[in-house]
């Protein structure tokens, strides 16, 4: 069992540490910019507070309209809102990709962790994770999760069947949702794992500028993943609104724990990001609380719950944003000891925070003042940094130049102490070795501190903290020490090829730039220079430079001692380049390097007539030093022999106390970059300890040196002895005074014996008790101290098991020394205390003999000379070597002058040869009149002349000016010299001039202006989709409220039929209705008519919850509307007013009151069915318009108010981008213009110079390709010749040239902003024109969907008008004779039929094939498929008016129009002096209402009955839900559409933008500054000749 768990947790080491390794690769070129970690942290607060909002909550506001808009614009932060409520396809396209996203992170993980040695930071697959694990983590989880999770939510719906909560038309686990459902899981288990490991070690865990994300640690967001991950498991698996608290109690929780750690633990280190996360987690706790009070006490104490959270979140904002976000009680943390490591962490990062702000924080300045005081005068321990004497006069323990090192120091000390109390904290441990990392420079010390916390059981997150940072510190030291071992002179065959390639790529690279170069200085010897052609090859010739010197640092890197590439780049830097500066710098530079290589092999030779002790070291950073060699002297006096040394650690030698002083001083030396790779170093002599072979410690004096050799660093000790002329002794103690070392002398004086040596338990201050505590005083100078001397009866020293006898004082002369080095990152004046050295010489003048100052051996003493001071000094001299080589310091590296030649050297060189040469080193000296120029007033310029003398008449002219007065003042001319110079004597400071400068104002402000044109034209379409949008909704509402209101219509209608026929029930005038249906007529009509008062209602509730507001012409029927009073009469007679909507009331009440009323009460004289089928028939129906038109003309008004939009939003886009298209011309001109403005400066060039940089590159493209240095130098040297000769005459033959600059890169960019504008018209004509279809095909199908939805209801009418009549035929029916009012209707209802069928027809191509399929089958053939689902022969449809309907109901509404014209006629037939005895029914005592109530009992007007209140009504209803539906399709396909298009614009315009834009502007840029950078092609003195580059450049010196 043990082999098999250990296995086993060998396998997980194992797995973890390939983890470690590829999420370390990742971070290694990760970076989190400020801005885009805002962003990302904002649009994640949007997304928690979405889980408040979404549709299925969102009801507990009871504040509808509100949290509408809310959900509106947070739902654009996920990706439901593009998958819900769409087709099962479009969720799982969305789903899938989600999936992939999910997976081929996964996947890639996994690979890079098994080949992890095959890929590095660069590769591609972690550049694919560098960017999607970030937004896994971050914007990413909650869309993704909602998508993954909201697959698997489903809900049972009113059949019973469980149905997808997003997509209701899927049914849940059946088919292939079953498949995709397992997926679902997986991946969701999966991604959940993925971002609980990676949330806690895939951060930055130490503060960098770089990336804004970097956290202290990565448990705490491990909380806002919780939320998110319990609030959707909450929504899918609960039903609202039966759990809704249950819900709601959960994110509340979740919320509270989440903002509790984010403002406990503040986990991120950049502040700004910090007091984002607090808002968010802050206005989201406040969010949740908010929305329990709304479920359970909404209303009962306060209302309008959601205008209280809204009012809420800025005092949440307020009171987070200004909170402080750490705080830490100074007094508290010095007065008493911290508890436990993290305290200490707390209290020194605080510190450190303050230290760092104290630079522009006053507060910071005063916290810290006050903290160093008290902390100075509280502290007891003797060794604290902060205490110190202000009276020494020398070094004491601590000396800084300025508070900040103080802090650093005491937050050193704070360090040390914490892990002195807690030494089994690794957090404790882990944020010390940042500090050391960051704030000390100590590589080495992190390391060590990070290999402790390794053993203190961190947790899983440090565990990859400890890995990484050790691997980046391991990474840079080795690079260092590659770096120093590059320096080395003797490299392998592979680097020596690798070198004589790079080498030869170099050579390639001076040969193109020179070629560049030459068709530059070509191109301007044309006749018409073309400007065009000189900008493209100026612009290669910089890129070409920039390579060359990028090889250059190559070369350096493999060899940076190859002679020859020195003298070939400075030969190109000087001919070519004109930078006579860096050509020199080269040169000086090679002699170094030749010096050098004859330097190093002096330390391994045998050093034994050396006659100083002197020990050869080789040092490196992280490895500790070896001795290489010693001298004679230097093992004789160590006791060793010189095996015993050579190749030792030099811990062999040194003091345990001394160990940890040379790593610092190694780190010292390499961290701060003090040494000069090419020169020697050396360091003050100080007073140190070495151990000697017996373990006694030996007082000497060292000067060190440090060089850089062909061997790596050398380091050499020189060690001096002072010559003791009294009895002296040494003690090596611990800064806390622990006796470490002794001399052997103190064996004798203090009367200690071997033994003492060995214990560890002893201090000085039992000896001294006054040497710590007074230390200052003994630093200061020597001074007396009494030591109290213990002896015993037995013998005269101090042994271990003796046992006192009596104590003795003796007085010595005692000296305080400190063993001090200095920090990495500090200056050399501060430093830290390792331990002390106390000397104590014997007071009294009697000098005691002790064996170490018997002199066995006579020393002879001699002069050696010194070259480095050129003194003699006189020094022991060693009498085995008495020669004349021993007076010879081989420590000295004597070199012999070289003479030194730009390519190669030659035996025979001339007198000319040696000019060229030296001239280089001639620059450096300053030779006193040199820069005094000769100036004459020539043909309107000031020029400088060459000769030394003016002619007379010069002469003459200037003493008559001088005797006229006129000779300007000194210092005046002085002042205007200086102004008329440049001042720039290189050509890198031309450079700097020249990157220091800044743009053109006039091109800044244009690029501004685009930009916010960009931002206008974003914003103008954001709101113009939003708009049409939200108009685009108002019209299918519209739609919804027209056919609302024609349908109560119907059913008010309907209504009234049945009333009608309870009328006619309870005075028994319909028997043979009652036969057909068995006698249950009456409870027939009292269940219809309870159905159609339900509808009624249903459709009078849809009306009201909407308010429609018209303007303008419009208004005229919204007056109408609100305005008109109806008369509505009553049984009595008497009449009263009200407002249409009353009126609808009132029937409506009516109705339910008739509803509940017995048989009897439906009468004409009850005063509600009165009042009901009087008004109705009158009243109502000729106001019915008024309502019919509002609604209606509420959709002509919707489609204008979105034409007038459309129309302003385009001519506000046109002028937008013409405008924009226009000022991007003025830029790309104002650019052009610019840059030939530069370019123009270059025929201010004379001809001769021009044909001089010309010959210059032909020649040494002709040298460089034959190798012919000679050829090279003395090409430079008739150069010199040239120069000497130069003649005023030039200036003459200077004439103007012509340009030619080439507008082809001007029509590219036109091409190109055209393009763009021509996908931006697209755009806005893809939404005109969409927009126009939509006013169009509404405005087509307004009076269809009226027409459908209104019919029913008059052919339901005119079957009530004519029932009427037989009933009363003095009925006033619509203000008209119930007969006469039965004749109109007759016209309408043909009209209505025809134009019904007419517009069918001409809307043909816009309809809806399901809408013309449902047509044709209603009125062309057979309606009954539709009318009954379960349809067959034998069903009542088919067998109605003798199968009428099965050929459509076209003819269904023919029959019914003939039926009504018949029985009008045989009842004008009727005759008063006929006995109509065949008559059926005897109904009444009167012939003529006998008759009448006989022909309401014929088959063909019962038929009509049934026609219109079974068949007609439900047809048409039919019928217009399908053309609804039909038209609400096609505006989401429209709307969808619409969002599409929008969506890739909103794309194209944020491509275009960043990835086009910017870059152009940052490319223009860039241009312009390589186009100034042009001028430095043309040597330094030339420049300040030419009046008009003068000026140029010196109107960019003014702007520095």
């Amino acid at each position: 069992m043990e082999a098999e768990s250990e296995v086993l947790k060998k396998l997980i080491n194992n797995t973890k540490y390939k983890l470690f390794n590829v999420v370390y690769l990742i971070l290694k070129r990760q970076q989190y910019p400020l801005n885009v970690a805002i962003i990302s942290t904002i649009i994640q607060m949007a997304q928690l507070l979405y889980f408040s909002f979404q549709e299925q909550i969102r009801y507990v506001w009871s504040s509808e309209n509100s949290t509408k808009w809310v959900n509106y614009i947070l739902e654009f932060f996920t990706l439901m809102k593009y998958a819900e409520n769409t087709s099962f396809t479009i969720y799982l396209l969305v789903f899938y990709i989600c999936v992939a996203i999910v997976q081929i992170t996964v996947i890639l993980i996994v690979l890079l962790a098994v080949l992890e040695n095959n890929h590095t930071a660069t590769s591609i697959p972690y550049q694919i994770l560098r960017v999607t694990l970030p937004i896994l983590m971050t914007i990413g989880f909650e869309p993704i999760s909602r998508i993954l999770v909201g697959y698997l939510s489903c809900e049972s719906d009113d059949s019973g069947i469980v149905m997808m909560r997003y997509i209701s038309s899927q049914q849940c686990w059946v088919g292939e949702y079953e498949l995709h459902a397992v997926i679902a899981i997986l991946t969701s288990v999966e991604y959940l794992i993925l971002v609980i490991i990676f949330a806690q070690i895939c951060i930055e865990s130490k503060e960098v500028e770089q990336n804004a994300l970097a956290q202290r640690q990565g448990q705490t967001m491990l909380f806002y993943y919780l939320f998110v991950i319990m609030s959707l498991a909450a929504y899918s698996t609960l039903q609202e609104p039966k759990f809704t608290v249950i819900v709601i109690l959960v994110q509340l929780s979740t919320s509270y724990v989440f903002f509790y750690k984010v403002n406990n633990h503040c986990p991120f280190y950049n502040s700004n990001i910090q007091k984002i996360w607090s808002i968010t987690a802050g206005i989201n706790f406040w969010t949740q609380f908010m929305m329990l009070y709304a479920y359970t006490l909404e209303g009962q104490f306060i209302s309008k719950t959601f205008t209280i959270w809204l009012f809420g979140v800025p005092f949440i904002f307020a009171i987070l944003a200004m909170k402080e976000l750490s705080y830490v009680d100074l007094v508290t943390a010095c007065m008493k000891s911290t508890e436990n490591g993290i305290e200490t962490v707390e209290i020194c990062t605080y510190i450190l925070a303050l230290n760092t702000q104290s630079e522009t924080n006053q507060k910071s300045q005063i916290l810290l003042a006050g903290f160093i005081e008290f902390h100075k005068q509280s502290c007891s321990k003797p060794d604290c940094v902060l205490l110190s004497n202000h009276k020494k006069k020398n070094k004491s323990v601590n000396v800084f130049k300025d508070r900040k090192q103080q802090i650093i120091q005491l937050v050193n000390q704070s360090y040390l102490d914490g892990l002195e109390q807690f030494p089994e904290c690794s957090d404790l441990k882990i944020s010390y070795a940042y500090f050391l990392l960051d704030k000390m420079q100590l590589k080495q010390q992190a390391l060590n501190q990070l290999n402790l916390a390794e053993s203190c059981d961190p947790s899983f997150d440090q565990q990859f903290f400890i890995y990484r940072y050790k691997r980046i510190i391991e990474e840079e030291i080795q690079k260092q020490q590659q770096q120093h071992s590059n320096n080395k002179k003797n490299v392998d065959i592979i680097t020596e090829k690798t070198l004589k390639s790079e080498i030869k790529n170099l050579h390639y690279l001076i040969e193109d730039s020179c070629m560049e170069y030459l068709y530059f200085w070509s191109q301007l010897q044309e006749e018409v220079p073309n400007l065009r052609v000189l900008h493209e090859h100026g612009q290669k010739i910089i890129k070409s430079v920039e390579k060359v010197e990028q090889q250059w640092n190559k070369i350096l890197e493999i060899d940076s001692y190859e002679i020859n590439t020195y003298r070939l780049l400075s030969k190109y830097y000087e001919m070519i380049v004109h930078d006579e500066q860096i050509a020199l710098d080269l040169l000086l530079q090679m002699i170094k390097k030749q010096k050098y290589n004859t330097k190093g092999n002096e330390f391994f030779e045998d050093l034994s007539s050396n006659g100083d002790p002197l020990i050869v070291m080789q040092v490196s950073v992280g490895h500790p030093t070896v001795i290489l060699n010693v001298n004679k002297a230097a093992y004789s006096l160590l006791g060793f022999s010189k095996t015993d040394l050579i190749n030792r650690n030099i811990d062999v030698i040194l003091p345990s106390i001394y160990v940890d002083y040379h790593i610092q001083l190694v780190d010292f030396i390499f961290e701060k970059q003090s040494v000069d790779v090419n020169q020697i170093n050396k360091f003050d002599e100080r007073l140190m300890m070495l151990k000697n072979k017996q373990n006694f410690i030996i007082p000497c004096y060292s000067q060190s040196q440090i060089m850089n050799t062909i061997n790596g660093y050398i380091m050499t000790s020189r060690l001096r002895q002072d010559v003791h002329y009294k009895p002296k002794c040494y003690i090596l103690t611990d800064i806390h005074g622990k006796i470490l070392n002794v001399t052997s002398s103190c064996l004798q004086i203090l009367k200690w014996d071997q033994k003492f040596l060995h214990l560890n338990d002893f201090n000085v201050q039992k000896f001294f008790p006054e040497l710590l505590l007074n230390r200052e005083d003994y630093i200061s100078k020597p001074t007396l101290i009494n030591y109290q001397f213990l002896f015993t009866s037995s013998r005269g020293s101090l042994s271990k098991d003796d046992s006192f006898d009596g104590v003795e004082d003796k007085t010595f002369n005692c000296s305080l020394f400190l063993i001090e080095t200095p920090y990495a990152n500090q200056n050399d004046d501060l430093y830290q205390i390792y331990g002390y050295i106390v000397k104590l010489e014997q007071y009294n003048t009697d000098i005691i003999q002790y064996p170490l100052l018997v002199k066995n051996k006579k020393l002879s003493k001699v002069f050696k000379f010194y070259v480095a001071s050129k003194t003699y000094q006189l020094e022991n001299a060693d009498l085995d070597h008495t020669n004349n080589d021993s007076l010879i310091d081989k420590s000295i590296i004597w070199e012999e002058p070289q003479k030194l030649y730009l390519f190669s050297q030659h035996s025979n060189t001339s007198s000319k040869k040696v000019y060229s040469q030296s001239k280089h080193s001639l620059l450096k000296q300053r030779i006193y009149g040199a820069d005094i120029k000769t100036m004459r007033y020539f043909d309107n310029k000031i020029i400088e002349i060459e000769e030394d003398s003016m002619d007379e008449s010069e002469f003459s002219e200037k003493k008559q000016n001088k005797l006229n007065g006129e000779d300007e003042n000194e210092l005046d001319k002085q002042t205007k010299v200086e102004q008329r110079s440049l001042q720039i004597s290189s050509r890198t400071g031309l450079i700097k001039v020249i990157n220091n400068s800044k743009l053109p104002l006039i091109m800044l402000k244009l690029g501004i202006c685009i930009s916010l044109l960009f931002l206008s034209v974003l914003i103008v379409s954001i709101a113009m989709f939003i708009l049409l949008n939200q108009t685009q909704e108002n019209i299918v509402q519209a739609l919804k409220l027209l056919i609302a209101n024609n349908l109560r219509l119907c059913s008010f209608i309907k209504m009234q039929s049945n009333l009608q026929d309870l009328k006619f029930t309870n005075f028994e005038i319909l028997p043979f209705t009652q036969q057909t249906v068995h006698g249950v007529f009456e409870t027939i009509n009292r269940q219809e008519l309870a159905t159609e008062l339900n509808y009624t209602m249903d459709y009078q509730t849809t009306l009201q919850d909407e308010e429609i507001n018209l303007v303008g012409e419009y208004e005229y029927y919204q007056n109408a509307f609100k305005n008109t009073r109806i008369t509505m009469k009553q049984v009595t007679g008497e009449t009263q007013s009200f407002l249409f909507e009353q009126v609808i009331q009132q029937l409506i009440s009516k109705a339910i009151s008739l509803n509940s009323s017995s048989l009897t009460s439906f009468n004409d004289s009850n005063e509600d069915y009165y009042y009901f089928s009087e008004n109705l028939f009158n009243s109502v129906l000729m106001n019915q318009h008024l309502a019919q038109d509002y609604y209606y003309y509420n959709i002509i008004y919707q489609t204008d108010l979105l034409d007038q939009q459309q129309v302003y939003f385009s001519l506000t886009q046109l002028f937008v981008t013409v405008f924009t298209y226009c000022i991007i011309q003025i830029f790309l001109n104002k650019h052009q213009n610019y840059l030939r403005e530069i370019l123009s400066l270059f025929m201010e060039l004379d001809e001769k110079t021009v044909k001089k940089f010309v010959k210059n590159s032909q020649e040494f493209l002709s040298a460089l390709r034959l190798a012919e240095d000679k050829q090279l130098d003395e090409i430079e040297e008739e150069q010199e010749v040239e120069e000497d000769h130069f003649d005023m005459s030039s200036f003459n033959k200077k004439k103007k040239k012509k340009q030619n600059f080439s507008t082809t890169e001007v029509k590219k960019n036109i091409i190109y902003v055209s393009m763009v504008l021509i996908c931006y018209a697209f755009f806005f004509s893809y939404t005109f024109i969409s927009t126009n279809t939509i006013i169009s095909q509404t405005e087509q199908l307004a009076p269809l969907l009226n027409i459908t939805s209104i019919a029913a209801s008059q052919y339901s009418l005119i079957d009530n008008i004519m029932r009427e009549a037989f009933w009363n035929q003095s009925k006033v029916i619509l203000d008209l004779n119930a007969f006469t009012a039965l004749s109109y209707m007759q016209n309408v209802l043909y009209e209505m039929d025809a134009e019904s069928h007419q517009l069918n027809q001409q809307n043909s191509d816009i309809l809806d094939e399901v809408y013309k399929v449902a047509f044709n089958q209603i009125y062309i053939l057979n309606p009954c498929l539709i009318i009954d689902e379960s349809y067959d022969e034998s069903s009542s449809c088919s067998y109605f008016d003798q199968g009428i309907l099965l050929q459509g109901l076209s003819l269904g509404v023919t029959k019914f129009l003939e039926t009504i014209k018949y029985y009008l006629s045989v009842l004008k037939a009727f005759d008063p002096q006929y006995e109509y005895t065949y008559l059926t029914y005897n109904l009444s005592t009167d012939p003529k209402l006998n008759y009448t109530y006989n022909l309401l009992n014929e088959d063909g007007l019962n038929s009509n009955r049934i026609f219109t209140k079974v068949y007609m009504k439900q047809l048409q209803i039919y019928l217009t839900n399908i053309l609804q539906s039909s038209l609400n399709s096609h505006f989401e396909d429209l709307q969808l559409q619409f969002i599409s298009t929008f969506l890739s614009f909103l794309l194209l315009s944020i491509v275009l933008y960043f990835l086009m834009w910017i870059p152009r502007l940052q490319k223009n840029q860039k241009e312009v500054y390589q186009n100034r950078l042009m001028l430095s092609f043309i040597p330094v003195k030339k420049l300040d000749q030419i009046e008009p580059i003068k000026n140029y450049i010196k109107k960019y010196q003014q702007q520095e």
